[in-house]
């Protein structure tokens, strides 16, 4: 499948590729956390977060979660992260 980003200017592209990355990070967590049957409560002090954020999280709301609050509750769920780059056409 495609992910590519498509914009007009960096400001638009930045947003767009913030959003996917939390949209995939969120998506993996829910994943995640429903297979291996973790609960809220473990999932946050696991990740150094509250419960009621991982709960947010778990109902696939993840507007207003920093970006490494993200990433440390996709760690808590056991799951690793691989960003790579690549150069603009």
């Amino acid at each position: 499948k495609n992910n590519a980003v498509v914009s007009k200017n960096s400001k638009e592209l930045a947003d767009a590729i913030e959003w996917k990355v939390r949209n995939l990070i969120t998506k993996r967590i829910i994943e995640s956390a429903t297979e291996k049957k973790l609960s809220a409560t473990f999932i946050a002090k696991e990740a150094g977060t509250s419960r009621a954020s991982v709960t947010k999280i778990l109902k696939d709301d993840s507007f207003g979660t920093s970006i490494d609050v993200l990433i440390r509750i996709l760690c808590a769920v056991g799951e690793e992260m691989k960003i790579s780059f690549k150069k603009a056409a």
